[in-house]
């Protein structure tokens, strides 16, 4: 259940043959990842530029919630569970549903 992202590919390259890694991260190896616990705090990031796409999109997910922006386009905010992802909540009232004072400024 623990978010992971490509920069976790690099990782377990390195781990599964043992290796050092030559940048030590960002990401982590998936076989670490899989052997501890879920990890609510873990921040997944991740981009989106298609040659034909009329947008660009970036995503961040962290423990129930999932924030996609889109450039030029509103924000979508979901909560996710284990077994499905909610309707996108109502991006003006994102900031008061994770509980966040501002996202003025914020890159997403």
């Amino acid at each position: 259940e623990t978010p992971v992202t490509l920069m976790d590919l690099s990782e377990t390259i390195v781990d599964h043959f043992s290796c050092e890694s030559p940048n030590h991260g960002p990401g982590n190896s998936l076989y670490k990842i899989l052997e501890s616990p879920y990890d609510n705090e873990r921040v997944a990031f991740s981009e989106y530029h298609a040659a034909k796409s009329i947008s660009g999109a970036y995503m961040i997910r962290k423990g129930k919630w999932k924030y996609i922006y889109y450039v030029g386009f509103e924000p979508e905010l979901f909560k996710v569970t284990s077994t499905s992802l909610s309707l996108p909540l109502q991006a003006s009232s994102a900031a008061e549903t994770v509980g966040a004072k501002s996202t003025e400024g914020a890159p997403w």
